[in-house]
């Protein structure tokens, strides 16, 4: 059984040249700009093919993609064991981006989410939680880390305010990390960089090292057992609609899956 990348680099720019085809000036996605979404067999490069665990679920497997874009950002970010992290936004990849920080060492995670749902989701996963919009939330935030700022941020909301507060609580040479696509240009306070000597670091969907990584990480049964909570629903190939409209609408989805093949699942569920 193998999993495939999705990113299609041209292979000969400056960024492919050094073996990061994600940032590729000519990328391409199967499944978005090639043929290949939804598809029960598609034509892929042997290099995107890698093995997965015979004893995989299918299930499981199609979280390896979504958890490398995780793994990605989070090996970006240089975390260290024993480091603090705030992770502002508590959708999908910021919950996925918690489990990855955990799992690489993070002494504390915290994620600033202002959707409820999100919120009781990621205490579920055992991380702290607090909800932006509430009184004194620079103070609680603090607190939340032993009085301290956070070592590494990670920005998953998109927000303006949220790209902020990173900047505000992230501790002297420390590391933003810009992970969400804002939808209009945010103001950035560069005096604060200066001064607290701050590395900004954007990143783009997942290397290939770092997809090979994920795949690895499922491996292990407590990160296994986390990521498999986000699948919200389950849907056959001929309910994409309706899995694409409760993706988009539903008030308490986390990741939707579409059955395509109906190649036997191993593993279970």
């Amino acid at each position: 059984m193998v999993i495939a990348q999705e990113v299609i680099g041209c292979g000969h720019c400056p960024a492919c040249e050094k073996g990061e085809d994600n940032a590729c000036e000519y990328l391409k996605i199967i499944g978005v700009h090639t043929a290949g979404g939804f598809a029960e067999y598609v034509k892929v490069p042997v290099k995107k093919l890698y093995r997965i665990p015979d004893d995989m679920d299918l299930r499981t497997a199609a979280m390896i993609e979504p958890l490398a874009v995780a793994v990605h950002d989070v090996r970006m970010s240089g975390l260290k064991a024993g480091e603090s992290v705030l992770i502002t936004g508590g959708g999908p990849i910021g919950q996925l981006i918690a489990i990855t920080a955990r799992a690489s060492g993070a002494r504390n995670v915290v994620i600033s989410e202002i959707n409820s749902y999100r919120r009781s989701f990621a205490e579920q996963l055992g991380f702290r939680v607090i909800d932006p919009t509430e009184e004194d939330f620079d103070r609680r935030l603090k607190e939340l880390n032993g009085g301290r700022d956070y070592e590494v941020s990670f920005e998953v909301s998109g927000a303006q305010s949220a790209m902020t507060v990173c900047i505000d609580h992230t501790a002297n040479t420390g590391t933003v990390m810009v992970i969400a696509i804002a939808m209009k240009p945010h103001f950035i306070d560069t005096g604060k960089i200066f001064a607290k000597e701050l590395r900004l670091q954007g990143v783009r969907i997942h290397s290939m090292y770092n997809f090979e990584g994920a795949v690895h990480m499922m491996g292990m049964d407590s990160v296994a057992a986390d990521v498999r909570k986000l699948i919200s629903r389950v849907y056959q190939l001929d309910e994409a609609e309706e899995a694409f409209d409760y993706a988009e609408h539903g008030k308490e989805s986390m990741k939707v899956v579409v059955h395509v093949s109906d190649l036997q699942e191993t593993g279970g569920e």
